[in-house]
């Protein structure tokens, strides 16, 4: 019954295994750090030749904060 189930969950929308996998890590950082890691708002440096193809290409607007080169 269990892999009928756990088929049937599959089907209509998220198999219950595979969101234990994935929420695993996020939890794991979360009662270590105390806060979700993410890469919002970080800086990064100059991007080269292709960062700046894909930046045209995407649209990306967001700027590099002051004091970054």
């Amino acid at each position: 019954m269990g892999k009928i189930t756990s088929a049937w969950e599959t089907l209509v929308g998220r198999n219950p295994k595979q969101a234990v996998v994935e929420n695993l890590p996020h939890f794991k950082a979360l009662s270590e750090t105390g806060e979700m890691p993410g890469v919002q708002g970080q800086p990064h440096g100059d991007r080269g030749t292709v960062g700046k193809m894909k930046e045209s290409t995407y649209g990306e607007k967001i700027t590099t904060p002051p004091g970054v080169n």
